[in-house]
């Protein structure tokens, strides 16, 4: 029912190309990168947007992550409700998309929760921080888990050849 055009992925500043050399394939990235870390990398470019792909980048959105992680491994004691998303955020999704705009609350509710001083307050900003991550696909593993540098999103073989019936 859609068509969107995305922008070009470049490749430290060039266009990639096999002629050129700076051909990355999925799997040599997942090799070096967690997945969510791509995910969320590629979240913070507008997807009509060029993508200029750095390993550097990369890996500065897995730091990213580990501070969002950080916060939701020192409020694991406290509980989470289910919320809907800020209304902010949600705006941001709902116009065309705005992945970094929306990425942006995230931080200032990343902000507010690591400044709040009440357990309630920050109950209800963690909450909010993963209901926004569960809209993106994003910090929904175990912070221990993240933080070790596991996945706790891996797939078995059997799930995986499951999955795939399903979608046949």
């Amino acid at each position: 029912n859609y068509w969107m055009h995305n922008g070009m992925l470049l490749v430290d500043g060039q266009k990639m190309s096999k002629s050129l050399g700076n051909f990355k394939t999925v799997k040599d990235i997942h090799d070096q990168h967690p997945p969510e870390a791509l995910r969320f990398f590629m979240l913070q470019t507008h997807y009509r947007s060029p993508l200029n792909w750095t390993d550097d980048a990369v890996r500065e959105a897995k730091h990213i992550l580990d501070r969002f992680y950080l916060a939701l491994q020192k409020t694991a004691d406290l509980p989470a409700e289910k919320v809907q998303a800020p209304e902010a955020f949600l705006n941001a999704l709902q116009d065309d998309l705005n992945t970094p705009q929306a990425i942006h609350h995230m931080h200032e509710t990343l902000t507010n929760l690591n400044k709040a001083e009440s357990d309630t307050n920050k109950a209800n900003l963690k909450s909010e921080l993963q209901a926004m991550g569960q809209l993106l696909g994003i910090l929904d593993q175990d912070p221990d888990t993240w933080l070790k540098g596991g996945s706790s999103a891996t797939l078995e073989d059997g799930k995986i050849e499951e999955l795939i019936q399903q979608r046949q």
